[in-house]
């Protein structure tokens, strides 16, 4: 079906830029139904355009380039509420990744969020989990990308394990089949680099246990289609779908030779690369057969997204887990969390921010006191290290960097440098978030009980005004002296504080 945007406004359209292919998918809400309704495949192989330095190639930028442009239709019209686009593997490790993403949003009209390995895996699970019927037992779910392999295991909807290793048909074709010839000297190698990956793993895998085992996204469903083509299992992927692909490879000798009309030639160029990385899961966790999934990354992430718009959203149940393992004082929490939205709402407008750019703060509130769970001295700094290196699913890097900078820039000092590694588009914003976190930290730094007074906040041109009201601030002498110090530390960001 061609995708019109006319069609209803409950559109959504979602992007995977992935290492081997970009892949969109566009779908509408029906009576509760995801309807999909158009899919785009792009095969640029980006992680074959990485030069010996690590940086992306001017040619495949360019590739990269011409083929969002193609794609923007799509996106461009689209409310960012609708819209989620992720990178993986290829944009996590490539040196000039931030190059590409500031142009690949321009041209899109639409933030790229990078994701870690793990979320991918989570989100690979959740589009797998909507493809196949629910049952109570655990499943093995695996899926093999241009240069990374998520593994997962989970019940139902809910992973119980994730894990991305850094292994892929791209790079591992790249690297022991660079010249197109296969052997079975080649094979071996391969596969035996792949087992030296999973190795670390292999136990903790085997010891959860499964009771099935499913294959997502293109390498694996390559694999299907040429067993399928040389006759072999129709339903399944055996150890002996694979032995026999492996011989029919090395008989063949080249990947020029290979004839598998079922594939396209972009596939089938990285295709042994991706066979050995499954042969060697196979043996790694005793596999016997795969069946396999029609959905993967890009499907869980349009599930993830409209998630979020009803109010499902993974990433406040990540928060919530952090409050607990790291024992935040949940009291403290919601009287900073409380106070934070009561300033936000006065000055929304005027520090010209959106409803969704709440979220962040609300959750840098709960998050705010995490570092005491290292130490009380230079607890904001023990928590943006936590928050910075912890995974966190559901996040991409941008907003898991945004948490950290606010949680770092609660108190003391404002950490001119870590703006550095936001996006220029939302440092604006970032500075005012932090301020408004600064102010709702200290109107509660006594850790009472009781909510922090309703003060009139009023903000304009890089100034901000506090009005205690019937002057209850000569009540309260510590704080007043705490924003005399805040006043000097927001002087120094360009800002002034007066208070009343």
């Amino acid at each position: 079906m061609i995708f019109r945007r006319t069609d209803s406004t409950n559109l959504y359209t979602v992007m995977d830029l992935g290492s081997n292919s970009f892949h969109l998918l566009a779908a509408r809400i029906d009576s509760g139904q995801v309807m999909i309704i158009d899919r785009v495949r792009e095969p640029v192989r980006l992680a074959s355009g990485l030069d010996p330095q690590g940086n992306f190639t001017p040619l495949i930028l360019q590739k990269a380039y011409q083929a969002l442009e193609r794609i923007s239709q799509y996106t461009r019209d689209t409310p960012n509420h609708c819209v989620r686009i992720v990178g993986t593997n290829a944009l996590r490790v490539a040196e000039n990744a931030d190059r590409f993403i500031l142009r690949a949003s321009q041209i899109l009209g639409h933030p790229v969020e990078i994701i870690s390995g793990l979320e991918e895996a989570r989100l690979t699970y959740l589009g797998v989990a909507h493809d196949i019927s629910p049952q109570e037992t655990a499943r093995l779910v695996i899926d093999i990308g241009g240069s990374s392999t998520e593994v997962i295991i989970g019940i139902n909807d809910k992973p119980i394990f994730l894990d991305s290793f850094h292994m892929g048909s791209a790079t591992y074709t790249g690297k022991y089949f660079a010249d197109g010839k296969i052997t079975a000297k080649r094979i071996k190698k391969a596969v035996l680099a792949a087992r030296l990956e999973l190795e670390p793993k292999e136990s903790t895998l085997r010891a959860h246990g499964w009771s099935g085992v499913i294959g997502s996204s293109g390498t694996i469903k390559a694999i299907r289609k040429c067993a399928q083509q040389l006759g072999l299992d129709h339903l399944q992927i055996t150890v002996q779908t694979l032995d026999s692909l492996l011989d029919y490879c090395s008989e063949k000798g080249n990947s020029e030779a290979l004839e598998f009309r079922e594939i396209n030639r972009e596939r089938q160029e990285v295709f042994i690369g991706g066979l050995c990385i499954l042969s060697a899961l196979f043996k790694a966790l005793h596999i016997q057969s795969m069946t396999v999934s029609e959905h993967a990354l890009r499907e869980g992430i349009l599930h993830d997204l409209i998630g979020r718009r009803y109010r499902d959203d993974i990433r406040n149940q990540t928060v919530n887990d952090f409050m607990q393992r790291f024992q935040i004082n949940r009291q403290q929490a919601n009287l900073v969390e409380s106070t934070a939205r009561h300033l936000f709402n006065q000055c929304r407008d005027s520090m010209q921010l959106q409803d969704e750019e709440w979220q962040y703060l609300g959750w840098a509130a709960r998050l705010h006191e995490i570092g005491l769970s290292i130490a009380h001295t230079g607890y904001h700094k023990h928590g943006y290290y936590i928050i910075t290196h912890a995974d966190m699913l559901g996040f991409s890097q941008v907003e898991q960097s945004l948490l950290a900078f606010l949680v770092r820039a609660q108190r003391k000092k404002p950490p001119f440098g870590l703006l550095d590694h936001l996006p220029q588009t939302l440092r604006h914003a970032a500075e005012l978030l932090a301020i408004t976190l600064r102010l709702a930290v200290i109107l509660n730094r006594a850790h009472s009980r009781q909510q922090a007074p309703q003060i009139a906040m009023h903000y304009m041109n890089h100034s901000v005004n506090l009005n205690f009201g019937n002057g209850r601030l000569n009540e309260h002498p510590l704080t007043q002296a705490d924003l005399q110090q805040e006043a000097e530390h927001l002087a120094a960001w360009g800002y002034s504080l007066t208070f009343a």
